[in-house]
């Protein structure tokens, strides 16, 4: 399948949205998600790599995703919604970015051995009332609220890192 051919799939979805008067099919800002999701279909028919670089902000991220319900994974990434996605192909219930805060590696280690007694494996922790007031209290700071800094924590694990 061809670039051109893949555009066309593309804007055939765009248009029959369009045609159900879900936006005006002249509307510029259209543009944009033609480009980018011409290029995310011609990526997974040629098996390349999708082109979501441009979701990433040069950050890094602590993150914690998961499910309405259930466990939650505590990771590390630059790009935290991509994660998900990645997570979601093999994930069987609906995944979400349920926090993330900008961070390093150190401060994910510093998450894992703060929440380690409710380790499931892995990455993938039980879901607690404490790791459940964690991520309200980030949900909370991104929002913009004050809330009481969870730094001891960080500090004390970086200085362990440090040592070994």
């Amino acid at each position: 399948m061809t670039h051109g051919i893949v555009t066309e799939d593309v804007r055939e979805a765009f248009d029959c949205d369009a045609a159900r008067g879900l936006w005006p099919a002249d509307d510029p800002r259209l543009q944009r998600p033609y480009a980018v999701l011409s290029e995310i279909m011609a990526a997974v028919c040629s098996k390349k790599p999708l082109p979501i670089q441009a979701s990433r902000d040069g950050r890094s991220y602590v993150y914690f995703i998961g499910a309405a319900e259930g466990p939650v994974k505590i990771g590390f990434s630059v790009a935290p919604y991509e994660r998900v996605a990645v997570l979601q192909t093999g994930h069987w219930a609906k995944l979400s970015l349920l926090a993330k805060v900008v961070g390093t590696e150190a401060d994910e280690r510093a998450y894992h051995k703060r929440f380690a007694d409710h380790r499931l494996n892995g990455e993938w922790f039980e879901r607690t009332p404490e790791i459940e007031a964690e991520i309200s209290r980030l949900q909370a700071v991104n929002r913009g609220e004050r809330v009481a800094p969870a730094e001891p924590f960080t500090r004390q694990a970086r200085a362990t890192d440090q040592k070994g």
